[in-house]
């Protein structure tokens, strides 16, 4: 993914991603809400399974190869992010 343009990528990235979710569907033995898979998405330290996307990280891990510990920093950030968005679905404004 580091090595490889995005663009060039996504296609399989995507395919990667929704095979994970398949196989956390048929771990967990029934379809998952779109709030279930953003909940599995987030970093175990956020709550999460930590299942990320790799559609999501494919620009920033990319854009960081060379860089020491820029992904890291780039990757906690799209976590805080995505925490943030599911936070507000989850409790509305609180």
């Amino acid at each position: 993914m580091r090595v490889q343009r995005p663009e060039d990528a996504l296609a399989a990235l995507a395919w990667f991603d929704m095979e994970i979710m398949t196989t956390l569907r048929a771990i967990v033995g029934m379809d998952l809400t779109d709030r279930a898979k953003a909940i599995a998405r987030l970093a175990v330290k956020l709550g999460g399974l930590g299942l990320r996307a790799y559609v999501d990280l494919a620009d920033f891990a990319h854009a960081c190869v060379k860089e020491k510990g820029a992904q890291k920093a780039e990757t906690q950030e799209m976590d805080q992010r995505h925490a943030a968005s599911l936070y507000i679905t989850l409790c509305g404004s609180c």
